[in-house]
């Protein structure tokens, strides 16, 4: 997935390296060229010799924090903003937080801070030039400026009050950049199309409410707000009402959506804001409203690749692909995303994104560009946020992106969890930028897996290629982009009780000692990863082809069992039918429609093109999304597995007591590499747990390095 850098929230250079590197780069890439004309229209004023440099005054609070108060002007006029300090406490204090990526941090800008010069990125000129009010002051909060990034005391302090900043705001804007006028309008003209068409769909279903607190879709289930008197001038969002209200629209009601011009009433106003006073999606575009309406309502079965090629320029802004973000939208009173000329509420863009996400391959894009796992997640956690532990919303974010690799960590601190309490400043741990990427990944390990015990720690491990030799073996390199867990969270499907979990450091330094019992040796493993030995993906674009060649390495490994064990080791344990996970045989269904139809598919371009899906296809998503970075295996006494891509022959599979799943130990003398979590078909059902309550097996301690 290409990465475009948030600017470091730290001064030092970086190094992508997860270990020895607590100097951290401005990396540059991804960033969207700013056009000419605006480059003409700024070249004049970045070149002020006389003014001084920008020098910061120091926050002397706890509390205190800077506010960027911009000057009003228009588009092509020089950007002049004042720093004021204030504490973020004060019921007085009224501002707006900016939500956005810092783009290319060698593209800078100079601009005036209290008449001085001061150097800041293309992306958040562009932002302060779109939220900047023609004829009045705006007072707003954006980290690269509020924050000194040069001082590193004041950059954890102001890390801590990241939830306080956010959730205190009056409202969060968000910039995901530039684009073509037309691009835009179209983009957010579907979004509301969409959300109608598959909010209806959820309501019909009876799933309508699962995935907010409240049993609605209104703003207030975000739970993460503080501020009890936001004045953002935006009503909530309620779909039953606005269901109700168009069942009785007039006949007469133009079947396009109509538009409804909106003035800027205060100061605290924002004209480039959606107003929600009628409960009905729509967007603003300029000056004007655009308001959907029920006729033009799409559902999931209409959706085309011309709709895909539509909403993909949103989805595909850098801004989804951030770690940060995700704490700035959760913890706002509202969000408004801001694209180009357009304005849209963030909830629109997220649910579709949710929907989408959730349908698996039959509406997913096929794109290596994890956009829309990422706006799922938003939304998941701006829904549902008390139902989530610290460590599931380190997980559900992995494919994010950050440049500080510690921000994985420290970036979502302020979102409260069934572990923590932000809001009472009680933090899952302190943010720290003078430790090491590998101390903070190792520390957080720890207080995970030994003093709260969550096992489930372990299938995070994946080392991809091979196993690092520079930060214990058990411990998650959350930088890395890894893959599917074999087992949800709440999986019946165990071969120990979570209760047998005994575990304790041992004397060795970054060492655990873990009871168990070794199931087997590994005696063969395929020279490539199960996606590339059943097929090939084209994942260039929003709809991708596909051709499938099935390997002599996969034939050979495969040869010899069941249509049961290959079916389910393939997906490791997942029903390739999300909606019918209740029907096993539903899975094997799909599994021989795969079988039968694959020499017609290496045959065939552009398959995935095809809504619905033809038999088989559902069945080839489901090994795409869950075997990448896994390999078949045998054991000694021939089993088939779906392991680690990093396994090797001569490790061993093992049972550790408090263990979902198999793992892969590596023996290395008398202590163990930890190798990740792996698939055996005929010990998923806790049969191993039963061999070692009837003493069939002895335990013996696994000391893993």
């Amino acid at each position: 997935m290409p990465v475009s850098t948030r600017a470091p929230r730290s001064h030092k250079p970086a190094n992508n390296n997860l270990i020895n590197s607590s100097r951290i780069s401005k990396t540059p890439t991804g960033s969207r060229p700013a056009t000419s004309s605006h480059h003409r229209a700024i070249s004049p004023h970045i070149k002020a010799k006389s003014s001084p440099e920008y020098s910061y005054t120091t926050l002397r609070g706890k509390q205190d924090i800077r506010t960027l108060v911009v000057k009003p002007g228009g588009d092509d006029d020089p950007i002049y903003f004042s720093l004021a300090i204030a504490d973020v406490n004060d019921t007085a204090l009224k501002y707006e937080a900016i939500s956005y990526t810092w783009g290319d941090a060698t593209n800078r800008v100079e601009v005036k801070c209290d008449g001085c010069r001061m150097c800041i990125t293309r992306s958040l000129f562009d932002a302060l030039r779109a939220f900047r009010k023609p004829d009045i002051e705006r007072r707003l909060w954006a980290d690269a400026v509020c924050i000194n990034q040069n001082h590193l005391e004041e950059r954890n302090q102001q890390v801590s009050l990241m939830r306080k900043i956010y959730s205190r705001a009056q409202k969060v804007l968000i910039w995901v950049g530039d684009e073509d006028d037309e691009v835009v309008k179209a983009g957010l003209d579907l979004i509301c199309k969409l959300w109608y068409g598959l909010i209806e769909e959820e309501m019909e279903s009876g799933r309508f409410g699962t995935f907010t607190q409240d049993e609605d879709m209104n703003g207030s289930s975000t739970g993460g707000n503080e501020s009890s008197d936001s004045d953002s001038g935006e009503s909530e969002i309620d779909i039953k009402k606005e269901v109700d209200r168009d069942e009785t629209d007039s006949g007469d009601e133009d079947e396009a959506a109509s538009n409804e011009s909106e003035s800027e009433s205060d100061s605290d106003g924002d004209a480039e804001d959606v107003d929600w006073d009628e409960g009905t999606p729509a967007y603003r575009w300029k000056d004007s409203l655009v308001r959907a309406s029920r006729r033009t309502a799409i559902r999931s079965t209409q959706i085309t690749q011309d709709h895909w090629r539509t909403i993909w320029p949103l989805y595909r802004c850098t801004w989804f692909t951030r770690v940060w973000i995700i704490q700035e939208v959760v913890l706002a009173s509202s969000a408004t995303l801001h694209w180009g000329k357009g304005a849209i509420n963030f909830e629109l863009v997220g649910f579709v994104a949710y929907f989408i996400q959730r349908s698996s391959g039959r509406l997913r894009p096929h794109s290596d560009d994890f956009s829309f796992e990422n706006a799922s997640a938003l939304f998941q956690l701006l829904k549902q946020t008390l139902d989530f532990t610290f460590l599931d919303n380190v997980c559900l974010t992995r494919k994010c992106a950050v440049t500080d690799p510690r921000d994985r960590i420290f970036g979502l601190l302020g979102l409260p969890t069934t572990d923590t309490g932000p809001e009472r400043e009680d933090l899952f741990l302190s943010p720290d930028y003078a430790l090491s990427v590998s101390a903070v990944y190792t520390f957080a390990a720890e207080k995970w897996l030994v003093e709260q015990k969550k096992f489930e720690l372990l299938s995070q491990v994946q080392h991809i290629p091979t196993i690092p030799i520079d930060i214990p073996s058990w411990v998650p390199n959350w930088n890395q982009l890894g893959t599917t867990t074999i087992l949800g969270p709440d999986s019946n499907a165990m071969c120990s009780s979570p209760t047998d979990i005994r575990k304790s450091i041992c004397e060795y330094s970054n060492c655990i000692a873990v009871k168990g019992f070794q199931w087997g040796t590994v005696s063969s493993v395929a020279q490539t990863d199960v996606v590339r030995l059943v097929a090939t993906k084209d994942r260039s674009g929003p709809v991708a082809g596909l051709s499938v060649q099935v390997s002599d390495d996969f034939k050979e490994l495969s040869a010899g069992f069941s249509r049961e064990c290959l079916a389910w080791t393939l997906t490791v344990g997942a029903h390739c039918l999300p909606n019918q996970a209740d029907s096993p045989e539903s899975h094997l269904t799909e599994h021989d429609a795969f079988v039968d139809n694959v020499k017609q598919w290496s045959a065939m371009e552009g398959l995935s093109s095809t809504l619905p899906p033809p038999p088989g296809y559902m069945y080839l998503d489901a090994v795409t999304l869950n075997s990448r970075y896994r390999r078949l295996f045998r054991t000694t006494d021939g089993s088939l597995g779906n392991g680690p891509i990093a396994m090797a022959e001569g490790d061993v599979v093992c049972i550790l007591l408090g263990g979902k799943v198999p793992y892969v130990l590596r023996p290395v003398d008398d202590h163990y590499r930890f190798v990740g979590e792996c698939y055996v078909h005929n010990i998923m059902n806790g049969e191993l747990a039963r061999m070692r309550n009837d003493n069939e097996r002895a335990l013996s301690v696994f000391h893993i390095y």
